[in-house]
């Protein structure tokens, strides 16, 4: 079995980080992302408040965790266009 972190995008970027260095020193599989733009309310109400992008996450999490593997859960090709995506893809594992 292959454990996984999904922290949420609504906590301050040094929970985030503090939860992938946990998760990576604890031997985890990965640490996955979601790309959303409005906290997820668990109902179809919308609700407003701070959440982080993805893409501006992801380069955090490789510069302070050394052996899981990170990725978005999605990143739709609707909303990034697919260049975009596979050049930010690259640049963030190289």
């Amino acid at each position: 079995m292959k454990i996984s972190l999904w922290p949420s995008p609504a906590v301050p970027t040094a929970d985030i980080l503090a939860e992938a260095q946990a998760a990576d020193q604890a031997g985890w599989y990965g640490v996955w992302f979601a790309d959303h733009y409005m906290p997820n309310t668990g109902s179809e109400d919308i609700d407003d408040g701070p959440m982080h992008e993805v893409w501006g996450v992801l380069p955090a999490l490789a510069a302070t965790t050394e052996n899981v593997r990170i990725g978005p859960l999605v990143s739709p090709t609707t909303i990034h266009h697919p260049a975009l995506l596979a050049n930010r893809s690259a640049t963030i594992d190289h």
